[in-house]
């Protein structure tokens, strides 16, 4: 096989896994929470950027820990790792600009929690049907 009919190959294989990567994780906010959100909407929002929703409804961010489908969307929508975006959200919280995200061990705490404060957006694995909560549906999603 000619090596430019490789290297599209690779290519091609590569944008198929990472596609798959992004997909295995969801962006939710809480079902009252009917905002249009877009993918830079998404990356303000996770970094502290933009700290309060159109109806000034406070965002708060949660997380679960520990989960590489989530690391991969962290990744994705502010460019840090996980270490990275609890180092840049400790600067923040520290300095007095913002809190900390919620963090949480199971997905179905991080839905509850969702599911009941209205200024809540989460990062949570799969994007299987998740009750008492609206997934953000981005154009490439």
């Amino acid at each position: 096989m000619p090596s430019i009919e490789r290297f599209i190959c690779i290519l091609l294989l590569l944008v198929s896994i990472c596609t798959r990567a992004f997909a295995d994780s969801s962006i939710i906010v809480n079902r009252e929470n009917n905002e249009i959100i877009e993918e830079l909407d998404v990356s303000f929002l996770l970094l502290g950027k933009r700290q309060n929703w159109s109806n000034q409804e406070k965002v708060i961010i949660a997380v679960l820990q520990d989960d590489q489908s989530v690391e991969n969307a962290l990744v994705r929508y502010t460019g840090l790792r996980q270490d990275s975006f609890e180092k840049h959200w400790n600067r923040i919280a520290f300095s007095g600009r913002g809190r900390l995200p919620k963090q949480f061990k199971k997905a179905k705490d991080l839905i509850a929690f969702v599911n009941s404060n209205r200024g809540a957006i989460g990062l949570v694995k799969g994007s299987q049907y998740l009750p008492g909560v609206r997934i953000v549906k981005l154009p490439q999603d």
